[in-house]
């Protein structure tokens, strides 16, 4: 078999800051496209995002992952046309309250990733809206990767969910505008 054969044929550039744990404690900014930048979940109405059914659905989906997913902490969000941008925190506390209540041993647990998260909330959303619109064939909801950017310091932080706050008020100005 010819080694070479599928080399660089499949591999995907990525944005992911090599050697990081994306399981690792810490605040991560994320930014999810919708499939070739559609405007499925809503539009922006002076200056404010209105969610339609398929917006509504991100939304839920969104505010869910908490409950789902102990060791995410959810901060600012928002839900645009045509892609999604949030503040997700990974954080071991409640698996150091676990240890303390029933003394299990945790020293080697390691919470889910972001990209672990991003892929259970991106899976629920479409088969959700694929439910709602009763799809037949193959429906993409979503781009297949997505960026982060891991949250340095607390100044970063500020200016991140600023940005997130005022999105709907930019739109117009954003490079997927349509």
């Amino acid at each position: 078999m010819d080694n070479d054969l599928y080399k660089d044929k499949y591999r995907k550039s990525t944005h992911r800051l090599k050697g990081h744990d994306y399981s690792y404690p810490g605040w991560y900014f994320i930014t999810i496209n919708t499939y070739k930048h559609h405007n499925i979940f809503g539009k922006i109405v002076n200056e404010e995002m209105q969610l339609n059914s398929f917006g509504a659905i991100v939304l839920l989906e969104w505010n869910k992952t908490e409950n789902i997913r102990k060791e995410i902490d959810l901060d600012e969000f928002v839900v645009m046309p045509n892609h999604f941008h949030a503040l997700v925190g990974i954080d071991f506390s409640n698996y150091i309250e676990q240890k303390a209540i029933t003394g299990n041993i945790i020293d080697n647990y390691r919470p889910k990733s972001i990209s672990t998260m991003i892929s259970g909330f991106k899976s629920s959303v479409t088969s959700k809206i694929k439910k709602f619109i009763d799809v037949q064939k193959e429906y993409k909801v979503w781009q297949s990767n997505y960026y982060d950017h891991i949250v340095r310091n607390s100044e970063s932080l500020e200016k991140i969910r600023s940005y997130i706050r005022n999105n709907p008020s930019v739109w117009k100005q954003d490079r997927y505008y349509r």
